[in-house]
């Protein structure tokens, strides 16, 4: 089990994931090295991202595929909104916000969609549990593993 470092313990990572199973497991991998909060949809994602304050996180996992609120159906309209508001925060107040996008489905029309956005890594599902971690804790500065 990784170590916690000051540092890392103090970091905290929005998780962006209709998927609760996916969700939990992601948080799961995290869990005793950084602070995690799930959204498992676009609404909670938002409330999560209020613009009139800076964002409170390092670095945000988003699944490009969201549904705007729980029971609807996923599009990929909805995470390109969480980016656009995390884009709008970092912007605003400065701050820099690691942005990773996670999708099933990532072609050259998706990434077209997403090239405005300060994206530093797209992973595509299926990918390992451990890799994720690898490159969060490498994005983040933080030899934890």
């Amino acid at each position: 089990m990784p170590t916690v470092s000051e540092t890392a313990a103090t970091k905290r990572i929005l998780i962006v994931e209709d998927s609760e199973g996916q969700g939990f497991l992601f948080k799961s991998e995290f869990r005793g090295v950084y602070e995690t909060v799930l959204a498992i949809d676009g609404e909670t994602a938002l409330a999560h991202l209020p613009p009139g304050r800076a964002p409170e996180f390092a670095l945000a996992i988003v699944d490009l595929n969201l549904p705007e609120r729980a029971g609807r159906i996923p599009t990929f309209d909805e995470g390109i909104k969480i980016l656009s508001a995390l884009q709008e925060l970092q912007n605003k107040f400065g701050k820099p916000l690691i942005m990773v996008m996670v999708s099933a489905v990532v072609g050259r029309e998706l990434r077209e969609r997403v090239g405005a956005f300060t994206i530093v890594c797209v992973l595509e599902k299926p990918f390992s549990l451990t890799g994720l971690r690898q490159q969060v804790e490498r994005l983040l500065g933080d030899d934890v593993g």
